[in-house]
């Protein structure tokens, strides 16, 4: 299944996204996601901050690996400031990348 340009949203999330789902086997996607705040994020997928945090951000990721078990990684960039337990950031940017098999996501290079 290729995907050029294709768009989706989910809740209040939305992102575009190009690239191949080989059936049966792997990933092999890139994908942006504009203007998301942190608190669509955690509602959008039913989690909670350890801290307070507040804010918006862009994305770019990609999603590699097999069907059952895809490796997500990516950056952030904050696109107006940043609030992370009561410490105002003007500006913010970090790498992540998503475990799928034991379901922790690792911050990197803030």
């Amino acid at each position: 299944m290729i995907f050029d340009r294709a768009s989706a949203a989910l809740g209040e999330l939305a992102a575009t996204a190009d690239g191949t789902i080989y059936l049966g086997d792997r990933y092999d996607l890139t994908a942006q996601l504009a203007g998301a705040s942190i608190e669509d994020l955690s509602e959008t997928f039913n989690f909670e901050l350890p801290v307070a945090m507040a804010g918006s951000f862009d994305t770019e990721l990609s999603v590699t690996g097999p069907l059952n078990a895809p490796q997500v990684r990516g950056d952030l960039t904050a696109t107006a400031p940043v609030t992370v337990d009561r410490l105002p950031f003007e500006t913010a940017r970090t790498s992540y990348q998503l475990d799928s098999q034991d379901r922790t996501l690792v911050f990197s290079d803030m």
